[in-house]
């Protein structure tokens, strides 16, 4: 595959996202919050990391499939910064990830 610089683009996000919930993982003390995080974002940035970017065995070797398989890469990636996004929001709205506990 030779759009190197999009997959470079794509793990580098990947990455930052990583860095940024594993902070905020830390912070939280509910397990619950715990499990919706693992759950929502880093399922998702594990796929993309190690699935779609990562192993080269993984991937179709023809180059007609790169655009559909970085594009997979990218929906995930989004799936899992939105997630991200909404859950930081809601949890910074209701205390904070010391004091927020989800029920259910």
């Amino acid at each position: 595959m030779s759009d190197s610089l999009r997959r470079f683009s794509l793990l580098e996000r990947c990455k930052s996202l990583r860095a940024r919930a594993s902070e905020f993982d830390k912070r939280l003390k509910d397990e619950k919050a715990r499990d919706f995080m693992r759950t929502m974002v880093f399922h998702h940035l594990d796929d993309v990391e190690s699935f779609f970017l990562d192993d080269s065995k993984s991937r179709p070797s023809m180059e007609m499939w790169e655009t559909m398989w970085l594009d997979s890469a990218e929906m995930m990636l989004r799936i899992a910064e939105d997630s991200f996004a909404k859950f930081e929001s809601q949890v910074r709205h209701y205390g904070g990830p010391e004091r927020v506990q989800l029920v259910g």
